[in-house]
């Protein structure tokens, strides 16, 4: 998951031709887009952007291994917690524009798992949902359902991207 502290297309800026995956924008809002030569010169011109991509990415690959660890061992009530603060975290607001199957793709699990944790969580006040858009309530109440992954790749983009969170 990338939001407004990251960027995506890190393969190319290494020479790959063919992006290993594909982005897929999810929520509504604004993005600069830069040509890969601009990009390459502006790499080559400047440390400061070099350090800030090399923290991005370490920040990055902190997000996947926890995720995959995380993707193992915990419920799907608390990975969808996790998501969710995670989603809010990157759009810089409390709504999430997604759909439960939407939420389901991403988690692995059946849409009718997604619905049901969805109406426990909007039941305990912790989030309120209707059609593609789901809103944190209680951040607070939302990080107890959540495992301790949603902390851990918080604390990584904190410490390697200190602006990333308010």
């Amino acid at each position: 998951m990338v939001g407004r502290e990251g960027l995506v297309g890190l393969p190319v800026m290494e020479g790959e031709s063919q992006p290993p995956g594909r982005a897929l924008v999810q929520a509504p809002g604004r993005a600069l887009a830069i040509s890969w030569p601009a990009l390459m010169a502006a790499l080559r011109d400047s440390a400061a952007l070099q350090a800030l991509i090399a923290s991005h990415l370490h920040a990055l690959l902190a997000q996947l291994f926890q995720t995959a660890g995380c993707n193992a061992v915990h419920s799907a009530e608390q990975r969808l917690a996790r998501w969710l603060l995670a989603a809010s975290d990157r759009t810089g607001g409390r709504a999430v524009p997604l759909t439960h199957e939407g939420l389901a793709d991403m988690l692995g699990v059946g849409r009718p798992t997604v619905s049901i944790i969805a109406r426990n969580l909007q039941d305990s006040g912790l989030i309120a949902y209707r059609r593609g858009l789901i809103e944190v309530v209680s951040r607070a109440g939302l990080e107890k359902v959540a495992c301790p992954c949603y902390g851990a790749v918080r604390h990584a983009y904190q410490r390697l991207l200190p602006l990333s969170y308010s």
